[in-house]
């Protein structure tokens, strides 16, 4: 049975109880983009069926993403997949979004105004996460 899409994305499937743990994957595009790194990681080649309609999803997606959490999964993705011109236009986005105190930068995650999760469910390792997800495209 394929998970995967026409599209090559793949749909977030089932329900999370306990939202806090949720980070920040939250749609197709967030979804996709943590599993073809994973794909990536796990030694896939670029050509590999999967690996490469994903990519084609998230190429196709990447203009319209917003999200700080999903940007920093689309930079690390693409560092990945050797993906350099896309990988500084994610860099170049996260890094307005960035914090700076004391010398020292870190990302925040922020639920959507569009998400479905209420605001209490914002979690600060979500924040961590994100920051997490730039340094190892840095890296």
């Amino acid at each position: 049975r394929s998970s995967d899409l026409p599209s090559g994305c793949f749909p977030i499937v089932g329900q999370l109880f306990h939202l806090t743990m949720k980070g920040g994957v939250d749609d197709e595009t967030s979804q996709t983009a943590y599993i073809v790194a994973s794909l990536l990681k796990m030694k896939l080649p670029l050509n590999d069926t999967k690996v490469a309609k994903g990519l084609q999803c998230l190429k196709k997606a990447t203009p319209g993403v917003n999200s700080t959490y999903t940007q920093a999964l689309l930079a690390y993705a693409y560092t990945l997949a050797g993906e350099e011109s896309l990988r500084a236009e994610m860099l170049k986005k996260l890094d307005a979004k960035a914090n700076t105190t004391g010398g020292l930068k870190h990302w925040d995650y922020q639920v959507s105004s569009s998400s479905s999760a209420s605001s209490w469910s914002y979690s600060q390792s979500a924040s961590i996460e994100v920051t997490f997800y730039v340094v190892l495209t840095i890296l």
